[in-house]
C-alpha cells in the first residue's frame, strides 16, 4: 500500500477526530514566541494511549497546546516507572505514533474558584516527549469532570483556567504573563 504524505497509515478520513495527524502544524501562539511540535506524530484513534474520548475532544472538553513541564506540573508527582518513559521515548524517535495525553478537571461553574485536575493521563507520554523534543508544546486534550461538557464552559473560565489551576496535588499553578496553554 503506498502511504500518503497526510495519512502515514494509507488511509483517507474525512472526519477531523479520527484522521491521523502526522505533525502538529498549528503553531502554539504563546507569549514567548514558541512554536509546537513537529516531529511527533499524534494520533488521537490509534496512536499509544488512546481512549475514546480523545476523539470526542471537541464535545466533551477542549484541545490545547500544553508544554510539557506545565503538565507534568498540573499532573500529580509520584515516582513513575523511567522504563516505560524511555521505551515511549524510543518508539516516538522510531516514529510511532502517540495519542493526546489529557487532564480531567473540575470546573467551579457558579463561584470563582480555580479549576482544579482530578485526574490524568499520560505522564510517561509527556516525559518522553521532553526527552526526546525539549518543551515545546504538544497537544493535550483537556476534559470537564462532573458531567460537564464543552457547552458548560463560558469563555471567561477557559481565560481564567489558562491564567491559574490547582494541580492534581492541591498545589496552585498560575502564570504571571504567559498561559499555561492556548486553545487549538
Amino acid at each position: 500500500m503506498k502511504r500518503n504524505p497526510v495519512n502515514p497509515y494509507g488511509r483517507r478520513s474525512t472526519d477531523f477526530r479520527t484522521r491521523s495527524i502526522p505533525y502538529i502544524k498549528k503553531a502554539a501562539l504563546m507569549n514567548e514566541g514558541l512554536k509546537a511540535l513537529k516531529e511527533v506524530v499524534i494520533d488521537n484513534r490509534y496512536g499509544m494511549g488512546a481512549v475514546p474520548n480523545n476523539q470526542e475532544v471537541d464535545y466533551l472538553g477542549v484541545r490545547t497546546l500544553m508544554k510539557p513541564s506545565v503538565f507534568l506540573e498540573l499532573a500529580e508527582r509520584r515516582n513513575f516507572f523511567g522504563r516505560s518513559a524511555a521505551s515511549i521515548a524510543d518508539k516516538i524517535e522510531d516514529g510511532e505514533a502517540i495519542a493526546a495525553p489529557f487532564l480531567i478537571v473540575k470546573v467551579d461553574e457558579e463561584g470563582d474558584q480555580p479549576a482544579e485536575v482530578m485526574n490524568h493521563e499520560g505522564r510517561n507520554r509527556m516525559v518522553a516527549v521532553q526527552e526526546v523534543e525539549g518543551d515545546d508544546p504538544i497537544e493535550v486534550h483537556i476534559f470537564l469532570a462532573q458531567g460537564m461538557r464543552r457547552r458548560h464552559l463560558t469563555d471567561a473560565k477557559l481565560r481564567d483556567m489558562q491564567r491559574i489551576m490547582i494541580s492534581q496535588d492541591g498545589d496552585v499553578v498560575r502564570t504571571y504573563g504567559r498561559n499555561l496553554f492556548e486553545v487549538i
